[in-house]
């Protein structure tokens, strides 16, 4: 199967919640088939799929017209949101695509007096999801929509939280060709223009062809919301590579305290044998000085001796002497 070039759009914008993103190659390559005049989007939230359209429109330079109308004030689906969701839409928005695309804050019912009859060659619903909502949101639009028109409805895959597009969707596929997509939450394409592009009809007719579109848009859309969540994991990472900064910067600081540590030991240790040395070299010279202390006492001795024996003959001789002068 042969894509225009437009499918491997890179989006410039990737904003919570992601259920749409799936689904951008896919309105990127509708937008570059139909080249619309016209493409109105009901319920844009922070703008995904809108501003997916919107880039498609300015790279493939389709000289149109688009308009994205919601309240910005959330429902029982969406839940409710506060004001910086539409401002942080607006200021991506209106730099890139205000030339062509107004954002209308309105509801769904009064934008219709902003819009020509049969005007609207891409019609992307994606409101208040319940059965009745979204069927009264296609009934009061499709006068507005154009002999080339396709209208999209999100969330054909969804049957919890009292979900009813893909009731509307089986309903409409009774009556104009139609096929959808199951990945990212599910999004149907009802052909209710009387002039049908024949690509759009061969993905309505013929099973082979529709499964393998089917799968090569889940594909590049899977690709999509992996560049999603790689995008919102990256203020994690970058806290993790701070702390793994600091923790490093700990590690080296705590390395240079302990080499300084090792070199203060060192020089104890030096310090120490130099001491021994020192001690080993006073024992030395303790020793020679007993040593000659103890010869000493020992001459003393031996003196002493001698001049005991000296004294010991002088008192005999004078005794003898005297001995003899009787």
């Amino acid at each position: 199967m042969n894509l225009h070039t437009s499918a491997l759009l890179e989006p410039a914008r990737l904003a919570f919640p992601p259920p749409w993103i799936g689904h951008i190659p896919f309105a990127a390559w509708l937008v570059a088939l139909l080249r619309p005049r016209l493409l109105v989007e009901l319920g844009t939230h922070s703008g995904n799929s809108y501003c997916a359209f919107c880039q498609a429109m300015a790279e493939n330079e389709v000289q149109g017209k688009a308009f994205a109308v919601d309240t910005w004030c959330g429902d029982e689906h969406s839940f409710e949101y506060g004001e910086d969701v539409f401002h942080d839409l607006s200021a991506h928005h209106d730099p890139r695509y205000g030339s062509f695309s107004t954002l209308l804050r309105t509801t769904f019912d009064e934008a219709t007096s902003r819009v020509d009859d049969g005007s609207v060659d891409i019609l992307h619903i994606d409101g208040l999801h319940t059965y009745e909502a979204v069927r009264h949101d296609f009934q009061t639009w499709l006068p507005k929509v154009s002999t080339r028109g396709v209208v999209l409805l999100h969330d054909t895959h969804v049957h919890e939280r009292n979900f009813g597009v893909h009731q509307l969707l089986e309903e409409l596929s009774a009556e104009y060709p139609a096929f959808s997509f199951d990945h990212s939450h599910g999004l149907g394409a009802v052909l209710v223009g009387s002039e049908r592009d024949e690509t759009l009809l061969r993905a309505c007719n013929e099973p082979a062809f529709r499964e393998e579109l089917q799968t090569t848009f889940s594909r590049l859309g899977a690709a999509i919301e992996r560049r999603y969540e790689l995008e919102k994991l990256k203020p994690e990472l970058a806290e993790t590579s701070a702390q793994l900064d600091a923790h490093r910067a700990s590690v080296h600081e705590h390395s240079l305290l302990v080499e300084e540590l090792r070199d203060t030991q060192e020089q104890l240790r030096q310090e120490l044998q130099r001491k021994q040395t020192d001690m080993q070299a006073l024992q030395t010279v303790l020793n020679a000085v007993r040593g000659e202390l103890r010869t000493a006492q020992l001459a003393l001795e031996a003196q002493s001796t001698l001049a005991g024996v000296s004294r010991s003959g002088a008192f005999k001789l004078l005794r003898r002497r005297a001995r003899d002068d009787q």
